[in-house]
């Protein structure tokens, strides 16, 4: 008896630690049977073309999803041997046509065969578009997606994405995005789409990653890239910043971008509020922030602003509310290297009329500075 009560406890305890394990295995989604996450699914639409909620609408001017579907599978058929994996997806909306094909090419097919291979899809698709969906007016709006797997310099999940309705494309410059993408320093992110105009998307999976990876970009920038954007979503931040390589004021923007991130550090990161850090044009913009018409919460702005002043050449606005509702404003433009109150300033929404304060941004800019 006394032998069976000494082994309860520790019999407890495994229970307990078990218990625990298998509960980390399933928050960090390793566990048995788990499914790794896939980097581009979202980028593809939503519905299998074969089950779609509208595969049977009569919409007038819209292909049929199972129409259309078979269609694109079948001139993807024909290049069988130049692929590893295809997928055409639709998004099922009743009153569009909006298709998405998934390609893995086989190693080591060349650019100008790939490039002839997704010509062929976009053929397909825009030679059996209803007339409604085609000319210079169409009346219904066709939409293909087709995104290319690709090798990058560095083990990160690469894709090319291209979007249009038509099948004419300009295969050279195509090409060059292609070329030129694939030396790209990725280190870091967890994915990168690259589109045909020549614009590369970074996502990161933290902040820090993110920091590292702009500073490797910026200081060796990309050849034959238009733009690049870095973008990332933790608990405490939602990032979306774009760089143009060779831009003057890109030098300073990975540590002031550093800093700023740095700036939003609460204690308990599950109960902070997420803020927006993106780029409009040419200026740095913080929203999501607590706050009104008169600004936003002065406690964080003053934070902020003391980690942006350092700005280089890079204008801040720093607004209550979210992206698209944003209420009260403080603009500031870099002079000098310097933050400096911007009165005339206009910061535009669809949804909100957004007030600038150029009387609070002065007080708590020099607050921010003692």
């Amino acid at each position: 008896m006394d032998a069976l009560l000494r082994r309860r406890p520790v019999f407890r305890t495994a229970v307990i630690a078990a218990a625990l394990v298998l509960a980390a295995l399933v928050l960090s989604g390793r566990g048995t049977g788990g499914a790794p996450e896939d980097p581009f699914e979202g980028r593809e639409m939503p519905f299998d073309w074969r089950s779609a909620p509208a595969s049977t609408a009569s919409t007038p001017g819209r292909a049929p999803d199972q129409t259309m579907g078979q269609t694109l599978e079948d001139a993807l058929a024909e290049h069988a041997d130049e692929l590893v994996f295809f997928r055409v997806r639709s998004s099922g909306a009743s009153h569009v046509s909006r298709f998405s094909v998934r390609l893995v090419p086989r190693e080591g097919l060349a650019t100008d065969d790939l490039l002839a291979l997704v010509d062929d899809v976009r053929t397909a698709f825009s030679q059996n578009l209803p007339p409604e969906a085609t000319g210079e007016h169409p009346s219904v709006n066709a939409v293909l997606k087709v995104l290319v797997e690709m090798t990058g310099v560095m083990d990160v999940p690469m894709a090319l994405e291209i979007t249009g309705s038509g099948q004419s494309a300009d295969h050279g410059a195509e090409a060059r995005v292609i070329d030129a993408a694939r030396t790209v320093d990725t280190r870091g992110a967890r994915s990168a789409i690259v589109t045909s105009e020549g614009v590369v998307t970074l996502t990161y999976p933290d902040e820090d990653s993110l920091r590292e990876g702009m500073v490797a970009l910026v200081s060796a920038p990309p050849t034959g890239m238009r733009s690049v954007v870095f973008r990332t979503e933790t608990r405490r931040w939602k990032v979306r910043v774009v760089v143009e390589p060779g831009d003057p004021s890109a030098g300073a923007l990975p540590g002031m971008v550093g800093r700023i991130l740095d700036a939003h550090d609460p204690w308990i990161p599950q109960l902070a509020d997420e803020l927006e850090l993106h780029t409009k044009g040419h200026v740095l913009t913080v929203g999501g922030l607590r706050g009104d018409e008169d600004g936003p919460d002065a406690d964080t702005a003053v934070d902020i602003l003391r980690a942006a002043d350092d700005c280089g050449r890079t204008p801040v606005v720093l607004h209550a509310g979210d992206a698209t509702h944003p209420t009260g404003y403080l603009a500031y433009a870099c002079v000098g290297g310097r933050l400096e109150v911007d009165e005339s300033a206009a910061l535009s929404s669809a949804f909100t009329k957004p007030v600038n304060n150029p009387g609070p941004a002065a007080d708590l800019l020099e607050e921010a500075r003692r």
